[in-house]
């Protein structure tokens, strides 16, 4: 879109450089009448079937021509050579002949810059204080129709290209097109259109991303966030960007956020307590794993019909989730306790889930100091006891076939370190 505002602002500054050259006006006309005549004459091309690669080099030169720039019959004829062009490509492509896609995608751009900068001129008022809506007329409805091809277009280059910015530009122009005056009309009255903008709107910010571009990942992701598919990567996405820009502040926010968003994502968990770990931020940390267990805790309670039928997963998940965080703040504690300093590198593992390595790293590391609390405690109820107490004493009966299989995990031998 960028291209096509200089390319519009270029044409309303033909006339001061036609003057600058010292013509006379007499001058000015003859050579303005016979570049309108070459306009002219491509469209004569192309009308019945005529010669489209001939009438593409006319209007080509005549685009370029400083008296005929400023010319909406110019862009005009030029966005009809375009639509021709890409027509005769999108036919190929469903008839399962040769066609060139690249070349069908740039047709498409192009067909669209110029009928736009058509329309821009048109609306200029004339000597008599008229305006034109000639060429959206004649283009809108098409341009409408083939709105969505920006995106097939965008995809073309993601996935078999693997040409990222290009992607993002397609992608990007199926956005910024969608703003213009030519377009307004007919997407005004599409029901779908407010959905395919939440829809399509994790592509551009998928481009962007692998681009590590990430001023252009925030351009769409808050709108992708909303797809209820795309939405908890897109908040991850949209975190790390603020990471690899080094705005902490944002980062960590944007992690807080999705938790609440999506807290079914361990992604966020994990990478907050990461992040507190990493800056030796105990306090903070043992202050995240509290309120988090609270409010875990308050969707377990608000969940007791599907855990007293063991038939709500998600409430079994809740349980095993909370039991984890008590075991992180217990390993907190410990270390205040015991003023052990574990080196962050040791256990910078994907330790939320309980079923990962890094589950059974971080009880590893519990076990360290818990070996010099066994002595005291004298019982592998202290290790029942975070869960009984986790999870209320009406779901016992659900944990204990899980206690009674894990329960060697946690022998004295186990947990030795060597």
């Amino acid at each position: 879109m960028k291209k096509i505002l200089f390319m519009f602002v270029a044409a309303l500054s033909m006339v001061a450089t036609v003057n600058a050259q010292g013509l006379s006006e007499k001058e000015i006309k003859k050579a303005t009448k016979a570049a309108q005549a070459e306009v002219k004459n491509a469209k004569d091309q192309l009308a019945d079937n005529g010669n489209l690669r001939m009438a593409r080099n006319i209007i080509d030169k005549s685009m370029q021509n400083e008296y005929v720039k400023d010319w909406a019959e110019t862009w005009s004829v030029a966005a009809s050579v375009y639509f021709q062009l890409y027509t005769n490509e999108n036919i190929k492509s469903y008839q399962n002949t040769p066609y060139d896609t690249v070349a069908m995608y740039d047709y498409l751009t192009k067909w669209y810059e110029y009928a736009i900068i058509c329309d821009s001129l048109q609306q200029i008022p004339n000597a008599k204080g008229k305006t034109s809506t000639a060429c959206r007329d004649a283009h809108g409805y098409e341009m409408y129709r083939s709105h969505t091809n920006f995106i097939n277009g965008g995809i073309f280059y993601f996935n078999n290209r693997k040409d990222y910015a290009k992607a993002y530009e397609m992608f990007d122009n199926y956005y910024q097109i969608a703003e213009t005056d030519i377009m307004k009309k007919y997407l005004a009255d599409d029901e779908n259109f407010a959905n395919y903008t939440v829809e399509f709107a994790y592509f551009p910010t998928l481009a962007a991303n692998n681009m590590q571009d990430y001023q252009k990942v925030l351009k769409y992701v808050d709108k992708a966030i909303e797809d209820p598919e795309y939405g908890p990567a897109c908040q991850r996405i949209k975190a790390e960007a603020y990471e690899n820009m080094k705005d902490t502040v944002n980062w960590i926010s944007n992690l807080m956020t999705g938790i609440v968003k999506f807290p079914k994502d361990e992604y966020f968990y994990t990478k907050i307590i990461m992040y507190y770990n990493d800056t030796e931020k105990w306090e903070e940390l043992e202050k995240f794993v509290t309120d988090r267990t609270d409010v875990l805790s308050s969707s377990v309670s608000t969940n007791t019909e599907g855990i007293s039928s063991l038939g709500n997963v998600y409430s079994v998940q809740l349980i095993i989730k909370l039991d984890y965080l008590f075991f992180i703040l217990s390993y907190v504690n410990c270390l205040y306790m015991l003023n052990i300093n574990i080196p962050y590198q040791s256990y910078r593992l994907q330790i939320f889930s309980p079923n990962s390595v890094g589950y059974h790293s971080v009880l590893l590391m519990v076990s360290f100091a818990e070996q010099k609390l066994l002595s005291l405690i004298g019982s592998y109820l202290f290790i029942f006891a975070f869960i009984s107490f986790a999870s209320g004493d009406r779901y016992k009966n659900i944990l204990l076939p899980y206690v009674k299989e894990y329960l060697p995990l946690f022998s004295f031998r186990n947990f030795m370190v060597f």
